[in-house]
């Protein structure tokens, strides 16, 4: 019998880390000893008769072997960026070192990355050594090659997508239940050939250009710069921003032109499908 670490005592009191988790974290930007931590997290989880992770800092610190203050800056960061939910629970003193962890956002993202990659791309366990033998049993016809090829890309442009939604999220400082989730169209245009550096100079336009307009500042959103129709208006006007140096709409005869506007001057800039 073989034995998947090699030593059949390890086979036992394993933490199972789903497929979509140990695909995606990495294109999530969830790397290195933020994705250590969060393994922990659910090691923690699995081992509690409650299945809560709640460890002490300390005791995580010990683990990860890291200082008690790294452990801390690594569950602000994942906090802050929407991946982690913490429930403060202080102990007697006011120690906050007693928290309860939830991880379900960061395993929600790496779920809808999955899904986006077609059935063919998915195994559930078990399945390994069936998949295996069905694909060396015959070579794949050219609609199964094209079939695969399209879903390869299909995914890596909801990669793209994903970093850029993360892009838009941090540009307007949003964090936790409040960052943007849809794509709602940024996929599209990407599919229609618009590039990475083509979505930034429009989301950077329209926050220069809306954030300081107040009625204006609803339509930093996906659904709007996106749009079909929209989009392309956008995109002329931010390259001819981007060539002209990206002027400030905050300051000198651009402040001056705002002053004198208001919200429904810049109304007509938003097309019917994208407000």
């Amino acid at each position: 019998m073989s034995f998947r670490w090699g030593i059949p005592e390890l086979d036992h009191g394993n933490v199972w880390i789903p497929e979509p988790v140990y695909r995606f974290h990495g294109p999530l930007g969830v790397k290195g000893n933020y994705f250590v931590l969060i393994v922990h997290l659910a090691a923690f989880k699995y081992e509690s008769r409650r299945g809560k992770a709640m460890p002490s800092l300390s005791t995580i610190a010990e683990r990860m072997g890291l200082s008690r203050r790294r452990i801390i800056e690594l569950v602000q960061k994942l906090e802050s960026d929407g991946w982690l939910k913490v429930k403060r629970q202080p102990t007697v003193h006011g120690d906050p070192d007693n928290n309860e962890y939830n991880f379900e956002p960061f395993a929600k993202a790496c779920w809808a990355l999955y899904t986006e990659g077609g059935e063919e791309s998915r195994t559930t366990p078990g399945e390994e050594s069936r998949t295996t033998v069905v694909k060396d049993s015959a070579l794949p016809t050219k609609e199964e090659e094209h079939k695969n090829k399209k879903s390869k890309n299909k995914t890596a442009v909801s990669r793209r997508a994903q970093t850029l939604l993360d892009y838009l999220n941090n540009r307007t400082s949003r964090s936790g239940a409040a960052r943007f989730t849809s794509w709602a169209g940024l996929r599209e245009r990407l599919d229609e050939g618009a590039t990475e550096d083509d979505v930034r100079v429009v989301v950077d336009l329209k926050i220069a250009q809306w954030t300081h307009v107040e009625k204006m500042r609803a339509y930093i959103r996906p659904r709007t710069l996106f749009g079909r129709e929209s989009f392309a208006g956008y995109l002329s006007e931010a390259r001819d921003w981007d060539q002209r140096g990206r002027p400030s709409f905050n300051s000198g005869h651009n402040s001056q032109k705002a002053k004198g506007r208001s919200a429904a001057d810049y109304e007509h800039l938003v097309t019917r499908e994208g407000a």
